[in-house]
């Protein structure tokens, strides 16, 4: 029902036609329509105004039909990600955006489209409606590791560092033993930014006792450890591994 509610809505915006998503998006689109193409919407040019379109003179039909035979392959999330990453190569963010919207209204548990979302909104400047975006992924997800991961690494990007701690810590709670090596430096190197040296201090310890043998950790152990010895005028080194 959600996804009937919003979704005429938001193909409208992306100039995409309405039968391609009536069939269950996890499947694939519905048959080839065999009506003509909706008309450009105000001030968007020809050439999107429906999914293959090309101008004249660049093999739109034979385009067209090559892109109907994959779309008989893939879901209509597939199909949405390949059009964002298409928008995106061209400098359309705002169209990718708004791609990256429709995918998770189709599917709420893709939790890389928050991520990919949230950061180009920040890239355009718009930085209250990517932590929306990220917000809106981690209520659909709250048991999620990954989407909590996601949200740590915006929150880093946006220098939230007591926020991306947490996120990290999260994430790495909800992962149990199986935390990935990778994930503890990260939530180690936001908790340092945080100024929460203690608990950067702990992540490292314990990391060189389960990867004894790995340098990094082993250099960034003793780096925090420098910083702890230093005092409060010690600084947080920001381009550590």
């Amino acid at each position: 029902m959600r996804t009937q509610l919003h979704l005429p809505l938001l193909l409208a915006a992306l100039a995409i036609p309405l039968h391609m998503a009536q069939a269950d998006p996890k499947v694939g689109p519905a048959a080839k329509a065999t009506s003509a193409p909706p008309a450009p919407a105000a001030g968007e040019p020809a050439s999107m105004t429906a999914p293959g379109m090309v101008p004249p003179g660049r093999g739109g039909e034979a385009k067209a039909k090559s892109e109907e035979s994959d779309l008989a392959n893939e879901s209509m999330v597939d199909y949405f990600w390949r059009k964002s990453d298409v928008a995106f190569h061209a400098g359309d963010y705002p169209r990718a955006i708004n791609l990256h919207k429709a995918i998770v209204i189709l599917a709420p548990d893709e939790v890389d489209s928050y991520g990919a979302g949230a950061w180009l909104m920040w890239s355009l400047g718009n930085s209250k409606e990517a932590l929306d975006f990220i917000d809106q992924g981690l209520k659909a997800n709250p048991s999620d590791p990954e989407m909590w991961n996601t949200a740590a690494e915006q929150y880093d990007l946006m220098k939230k560092f007591k926020d991306a701690q947490g996120a990290y810590g999260k994430a790495i709670a909800l992962s149990g033993k199986s935390a990935p090596e990778l994930l503890r430096r990260c939530y180690a190197h936001a908790a340092e930014h945080a100024g929460d040296l203690s608990a950067s201090l702990d992540t490292w310890t314990a990391l060189v006792k389960d990867y004894p043998n790995d340098a990094v950790d082993k250099n960034n152990l003793a780096r925090v450890q420098a910083l702890i010895k230093s005092g409060p005028g010690g600084q947080a080194n920001t381009n550590a591994a």
